[in-house]
């Protein structure tokens, strides 16, 4: 009894230090005004970088150092994903994927030149909203052609094996896909990624027929 009373008095004295540790650091001006200063470095980057860039780079996930592309594919499948599972209908979620394909090709072509010249090469990493446009043709027809209505997890599934199927494709860049990218300007840079959605739409159809059955 007398050592757990020990421990007791221990533990409260280190919580103790420990709450006062806080409080002296909350203090300092450095810590109480870190978030501020991260916020304002990323308004001084959005500020500081093209437009025309900002929405090259999807705005802003083109710079998030590991995997853009990745980054840059998200939001669509993340879309489809929630417009199935959640039982929205099929032409819904044909005009969402059509909307997010054709801002994306627009995107990619008229302000994908920025980055270009900013960065000087020609598929510049920061550049995503190829990716962006690609994935949402991925996923363009499946409400057309799937055989019936699909379950919440089913639906989950598909958009997860889409996502996964386009980024091999994207980042192997098998023939002819890799050919494409010799078309000038923003036009290289969309074009095997679109072969590439071309081609992971075909794979999700399959992976589909084999889910669902006939």
């Amino acid at each position: 009894m007398i050592a757990d009373f020990l421990s007791s008095a221990r533990n409260a004295q280190n919580s103790k230090i420990a709450f006062e540790s806080f409080r002296l650091g909350m203090r300092d001006p450095e810590v109480r005004l870190f978030p501020l200063t991260c916020l304002g470095r990323a308004i001084r980057v959005f500020c500081l970088m093209d437009w025309k860039r900002w929405i090259a780079t999807c705005f802003g996930l083109g710079r998030l150092p590991v995997a853009p592309g990745s980054w840059g594919s998200l939001p669509p499948a993340i879309a489809f994903g929630l417009l199935m599972w959640g039982g929205a209908p099929g032409w819904a979620t044909v005009v969402v994927m059509a909307v997010l394909l054709i801002a994306g090709c627009v995107a990619c072509v008229l302000f994908a030149p920025a980055s270009i010249q900013a960065k000087g090469q020609d598929d510049p990493g920061e550049v995503v909203i190829d990716e962006f446009a690609a994935q949402a043709l991925t996923f363009l027809v499946v409400p057309l052609v799937a055989p019936r209505d699909l379950s919440g997890w089913e639906s989950l599934v598909l958009a997860g094996f889409g996502f996964f199927a386009f980024r091999v494709l994207d980042i192997v860049k098998p023939w002819p896909i890799r050919e494409l990218e010799c078309l000038p300007a923003g036009w290289g840079i969309l074009a095997d990624d679109l072969a590439a959605g071309i081609v992971s739409a075909v794979l999700v159809y399959v992976a589909m027929r084999l889910l669902v059955g006939a």
